[in-house]
Parts: structure tokens; C-alpha cells; sequence
């Protein structure tokens, strides 16, 4: 995953944050600054959410979710799913719910959940 040294990654595209601020990334080993981060504001907080919404919506069980991701190269697209995963697991464990990604059997009165994939047959996308 490439990454843009002091930039933020809305809806896609990597960009300064409102603030123009950065924040040191420390060697632990050393103490070292090897790196610099965005310093994210609640202004890129609340951009990052607005486009996240159009990614997102409920379903038809209940606790399930569809999140849509925009077309890439095969790793890049198993890399942004494998970060979405272990963050969207993390914010959820710290706000004390468990989210999971597998299928589930149906449920009597519910829709069952199913995992899956979209893929082009273009090059181009």
C-alpha cells in the first residue's frame, strides 16, 4: 500500500488535511523521527464520514451492513478490504461490539447474510 507522507485518504484520493498540520511517527527502538503523519481535523473527519455514507447502507438482516468499494488492481483491492476489516473490527471492539465478516445460516423471519464479490472483466475502471 503506497503511502502519501502527511496526507489524508478521502474518498479515495489522498490530499492535505484542512489543517496543514503533521505529526511525528517515532522510532520506538532509537526515539528517532523516521516519518510524518497527517494531524486529521474534525473538518477531514467529517469529509472522510460524508463519503464513507455513499459506500455504505443497511440491508435486509438484522446487523448487516453492505459496504462497496471503488474498482482497483486485484492486490491493492485485497489490501483496502484487509484494512477495512481489522479497522472496522478495532473501532468496534472499543466501542465495545464485535463485528464480524462471515456468512451466517439464515434466521427464521430474516434475511441471511452472504459474502460477495463483484469483478470487471475491463482493464480499464
Amino acid at each position: 500500500m503506497k503511502i502519501f507522507e502527511g496526507k489524508v485518504l478521502i474518498d479515495g484520493n489522498w490530499q492535505d488535511p484542512e489543517s496543514g498540520e503533521t505529526l511525528p511517527v517515532m522510532d520506538p527502538s532509537d526515539g528517532s523521527e523516521y516519518g510524518r503523519i497527517a494531524r486529521g481535523s474534525d473538518a477531514d473527519i467529517n469529509s472522510a464520514v460524508q463519503a464513507a455514507q455513499y459506500s455504505m447502507e443497511n440491508e435486509w438482516g438484522p446487523g448487516q451492513v453492505e459496504c462497496t468499494f471503488t474498482a482497483d488492481d486485484a492486490l491493492q483491492a485485497a489490501d483496502n478490504y484487509a484494512l477495512f476489516r481489522t479497522a472496522t473490527r478495532q473501532v468496534c471492539r472499543r466501542m465495545g461490539y464485535f463485528a464480524t465478516f462471515m456468512c451466517r445460516p439464515g434466521i427464521d423471519g430474516h434475511y441471511s447474510s452472504g459474502w460477495h464479490l463483484h469483478q470487471s472483466i475491463i482493464d480499464e475502471y
